[in-house]
């Protein structure tokens, strides 16, 4: 299962059905590989901070998500939104099967969850900087290559 016990291989049909709300984006993203951005969700919570997700696919089959911020904080609230994700991530999928912890200002991640890769990094380059997140579901065929 993938985010919000979305299946890897799911097609747009399935995931419509799965998660209402999602909507085709305006102008679908693409990744290496041929992945297509073909659905987005947009405007959800994870500790308390607004979030997007894209859903690529690959060959008609769900492929992996990507979760972003809709924007991104600073200083040491982002720290704060960071320590808190990697410990609500670390409470739903267990101790991770590795991890980087280069506090305050680099946090890293990743579990595996019935074959899913599931990758959490944050960095912040300065104290009072702007906080990059990234949380990315990937199917166990792709979880390799990101």
């Amino acid at each position: 299962m993938m985010w919000r016990d979305v299946k890897a291989g799911s097609s747009i049909e399935q995931v419509r059905k799965q998660i209402p709300g999602v909507s085709t984006p305006t102008k679908p993203s693409t990744l290496r590989g041929g992945l297509e951005g073909l659905l987005e969700y947009t405007g959800f919570q994870i500790v308390d901070l607004d979030f997007n997700a894209t859903f690529y696919f690959k060959e008609a089959k769900l492929d992996r998500i990507f979760l972003r911020p809709v924007d991104n904080p600073t200083g040491g609230m982002a720290r704060s939104v960071a320590r808190r994700l990697l410990a609500s991530l670390t409470a739903k999928y267990g101790t991770p099967i590795s991890s980087s912890n280069k506090e305050p200002f680099t946090l890293e991640a990743t579990w595996i969850n019935q074959g899913v890769q599931i990758k959490f990094r944050f960095d912040q380059f300065t104290e009072d900087g702007t906080g990059f997140f990234i949380l990315n579901y990937v199917a166990p065929q792709d979880a390799s290559n990101i």
